[in-house]
């Protein structure tokens, strides 16, 4: 009986090792998931970017001037969260603020996109754009929006400016003929005046600025002359329609009297 006792306590002896030995385990690597789990969250963490502090206070401006709502600040810009970026746009309207988190030499990200088309804005061009240094694309079209067009606009890199549909007034400024990087300039359908600029002919980038006939029908009173640098205009029909325009061979009387000759210097 005794011996028997004996084996009985050691087997519960043995058990209770075994027990300790699996739960000691148990715990040490619970330890490890969760300091794992803490890594990795605090690694990507760290490696995620947001948008730059004097960006976000530029957007709140640039949001002030057009009487923009529902940008939701709370939240990074870049998130495409919280009023930032529409889901699923309807056709003619749009709402993006996009940015670019991988540019060089930059642990933050920066705005390149401003998009809000057709959408009630009733505001002024805000002026202080520039203080989105990357920004490339501004589409403000089909909103309420009046005013003048700033010329502070010329120190931005900007590819595409679409403002058309809107109650802007004023002539067009000259600067923007140093916006090398200009692609597209639409404004048709607002209220300008004064001559077109003859510095756009520096545009030698310039791929569309919708039909220039029907571009000059926005201003009253004659258009300076000017000289076309650039062949690469592809609002026209045709290139050739465009090289007649800028030689002068074709003269048009537009609805608000306007007569232009434009003459190109080819290389």
């Amino acid at each position: 009986m005794a011996m028997g006792s004996c084996s009985y306590f050691e087997d519960s002896r043995t058990k209770k090792k075994k027990s300790s030995g699996r739960n000691f385990v148990s715990v040490v690597v619970s330890i490890w998931i969760i300091c794992l789990s803490c890594f990795v969250a605090f690694a990507f963490g760290a490696t995620i970017a947001h948008l730059a502090d004097d960006e976000v206070k530029a957007l709140q401006e640039i949001a002030e001037s057009l009487g923009k709502k529902y940008w939701d600040f709370n939240v990074d810009p870049c998130s495409g969260k919280s009023g930032w970026m529409t889901a699923t746009p309807v056709a003619g309207a749009e709402n993006a603020v996009t940015c670019n988190c991988s540019l060089p030499n930059s642990t933050f990200c920066h705005v390149v996109s401003i998009v809000l088309k057709s959408q009630g804005v009733p505001g002024v061009l805000p002026r202080n754009l520039e203080k989105l240094p990357h920004l490339q694309e501004i589409d403000l079209s089909r909103n309420h929006i009046n005013g003048t067009i700033p010329a502070e606009w010329v120190s931005l890199p900007l590819v595409n400016i679409a403002l058309l549909g809107n109650r802007l007034s004023g002539q067009i400024p000259k600067e923007f003929g140093n916006i090398t990087t200009l692609r597209n300039l639409i404004l048709e359908a607002n209220q300008l005046s004064g001559p077109l600029p003859p510095e756009l002919g520096s545009l030698v980038n310039i791929e569309r600025m919708y039909a220039l006939p029907d571009f000059l029908e926005l201003f009253h009173g004659a258009v300076a002359k000017g000289t076309c640098k650039t062949n690469q205009l592809e609002g026209f029909r045709s290139i050739y329609q465009m090289k007649q325009f800028c030689r002068g061979t074709q003269e048009r009387t537009l609805p608000f009297y306007v007569s232009m000759f434009i003459f190109i210097n080819e290389k």
